[in-house]
């Protein structure tokens, strides 16, 4: 901020030291009355309203708001400043010899809050974000935190900040500054890291690792937010499986296992309705007869699984669908290597593990549930990348209903 008019009445209840703080935080992106940017070499106004111990600093052209410092007797004297600046972007990094994806914002560009303490005033504007509960150390960025969610739909990624239940921030990166390869990065995992701060101009290309000096210099908050996809980024689409002649072998290798582990040809119209499935249309395949339609999500589950690292989660209305799923998926396993395992009913423990190291897990959505619970207990987070489930197949809208919000922490679903 070099070319910042100050006023002098400004100049003296901040002193240099705040002055110089202030300047490092402001950007001139957008004028906060009239909206419009400000030029390449055009000076910003700074105004500053006070109530108490609280201000706000804002950036404006000179002839739409002159510096100044105003002290008002109430808070809702403040003016509206709906033309308030911010960027985010992912940031892609090398850890422990893979790709890691973290979410950068700077929320506040052409505005900062101000907190008068032991009569000098400080920059503020991070506070918000402490009360939400996003730390400093390097840890709050992997531990989810009720105030933070981020939604993935199919071409955007939506972050919200909620303090009393209430949502006070949301960012979102869309467009190419959400690309597959992202978003593929993010299906590895069940949470994302929020790293947010005022010193970084998020929107500018960042060529290194930032968080080490952020957190050195203590302008940084961080935070994770639990990952849950929309419906639309769920649905399942022909990238997510293998093309040309290596989708028409593997659908051979799987037609002849299920045939070997069945005794008998899958019936007439089965590949097709699995076919439609993988390209996102559940609608054939819902109409099968019960055990062509455990023949056809063999299929979906088989072919999923042997093109994605992580596997497939089988979610069916009872204990005898159970039984009539694994006993299919067990035969497949013998001939094409995969492994299918059956949920307890009590989950307990280091079993649950066991379980959830299989490339196909069957249970009912209950079981789904009470797993999933026990096993952030255990482990903290529920998405290591060997165990990670990428795909829920749900037998019925029913067990889709009943699976309830666990359901949105899948990357992809569909019914069968």
């Amino acid at each position: 901020m070099a070319r910042l008019r100050v006023d002098p009445g400004v100049k003296g209840r901040l002193g240099a030291e705040g002055l110089a703080s202030l300047k490092r935080e402001l950007r001139a992106v957008d004028c906060q009355t009239c909206g419009r940017a400000f030029g390449r070499w055009e000076p910003a106004a700074l105004t500053v309203e006070a109530v108490g111990d609280d201000a706000v600093a804002s950036l404006h052209h000179p002839k739409c708001a002159p510096p100044g410092w105003h002290d008002l007797e109430t808070t809702d004297r403040l003016r509206q400043l709906p033309h308030q600046t911010w960027r985010a972007a992912l940031l892609t990094l090398a850890a422990h010899g893979h790709d890691d994806l973290m979410f950068l914002v700077n929320p506040a560009y052409e505005v900062a809050r101000l907190t008068r303490d032991a009569g000098r005033w400080q920059v503020s504007t991070m506070e918000l974000f402490a009360h939400c509960g996003l730390g400093l150390e390097l840890l709050d960025g992997v531990i989810p935190l009720p105030a933070l969610s981020a939604v993935v739909d199919t071409d955007r990624l939506t972050v919200d900040v909620s303090l009393l239940g209430t949502v006070v921030e949301r960012w979102d990166v869309a467009g190419p500054s959400f690309p597959p390869q992202a978003a593929a990065i993010l299906a590895t995992k069940d949470w994302l890291t929020i790293l947010v701060t005022t010193a970084l101009d998020a929107g500018e290309t960042v060529r290194h690792n930032p968080v080490p000096s952020l957190l050195k210099s203590k302008q940084v908050r961080l935070g994770a937010a639990a990952v849950h996809y929309t419906e639309a980024a769920q649905r399942l689409r022909p990238t997510d499986f293998a093309e040309g002649d290596r989708w028409t072998e593997l659908l051979a290798l799987i037609h002849a296992s299920v045939e070997l582990a069945t005794g008998a040809e899958p019936a007439t119209g089965v590949l097709e309705a699995a076919m439609a499935c993988c390209h996102g249309d559940s609608g054939p395949i819902t109409q099968l007869p019960p055990q062509d339609r455990t023949v056809a999500s063999a299929f979906v589950a088989q072919s999923y699984e042997s093109q994605n690292v992580g596997g497939v989660h089988v979610m069916v209305p009872d204990a005898a669908a159970a039984a009539a799923y694994l006993q299919l998926f067990s035969g497949l396993s013998e001939m094409t290597g995969s492994s299918a395992a059956l949920l307890t009913r009590e989950p307990a423990g280091e079993d649950i593990l066991a379980e959830f190291e299989a490339d196909v897990v069957i249970g009912t959505p209950e079981q789904f549930v009470a797993t999933y619970e026990q096993h952030r207990q255990n482990a903290g987070d529920w998405g290591p990348d060997e165990t990670r489930a990428r795909l829920a197949l749900t037998v019925s809208a029913d067990v889709r209903r009943r699976a309830g919000e666990l359901l949105a922490r899948y990357p992809r679903t569909a019914i069968v």
